[in-house]
C-alpha cells in the first residue's frame, strides 16, 4: 500500500513551530502546511527511487533534499485562491522555505524505517 502520512502526527508540531518562529505568519504557515503535507504524500506515492537511481535515496539527507525539491517545484505561490498567497511573494517564500524544511525533516525522520523497507535498502 505504501506510506500514508498521518497529518495528525505533524500538525501540532507545525503549529507550535509557526507560533514560536513565525508568529506574524502563523495562520498562513498552517494553511501552507496542509499543501506541503499533501505534496509530501504525493512524493511518497510517486516513489522516485524506483524510476531513478536507488543509491540517490539511501540516506535521510538525500530523501529530504529530493522531497523538498519536489515540494518547492510543485507549490504554486502565485495561486491567489490560497490563503498564504495574500502576503507579498518574496516575503512569504522566505518564510515558507523554513517551514517546508522543518516539515520535510520531521516526515523523513518519522517514516525513515518504513521508507527503507519500501526501498529495500539494507545497511
Amino acid at each position: 500500500m505504501g506510506i500514508q502520512i498521518d497529518k495528525d502526527i505533524f500538525l501540532p508540531e507545525i503549529k507550535t513551530f509557526a507560533a514560536n518562529n513565525k508568529p506574524a505568519f502563523q495562520d498562513q504557515c498552517v494553511d501552507l502546511s496542509y499543501d506541503v503535507l499533501d505534496m509530501a504524500q504525493s512524493w511518497f506515492d510517486l516513489k522516485p527511487w524506483t524510476a531513478g537511481r536507488p543509491q540517490d535515496y539511501d540516506t535521510m539527507r538525500e530523501c529530504r533534499i529530493s522531497m523538498k525539491r519536489y515540494i518547492a517545484t510543485n507549490l504554486d505561490f502565485k495561486d491567489r485562491s490560497k490563503g498564504y498567497n495574500l502576503i507579498p511573494g518574496f516575503v512569504f517564500q522566505w518564510v515558507a522555505g523554513y517551514l517546508i524544511t522543518f516539515i520535510v525533516k520531521k516526515i523523513i525522520e518519522w517514516y525513515w524505517d518504513d521508507l527503507v523497507e519500501e526501498m529495500d535498502i539494507y545497511f
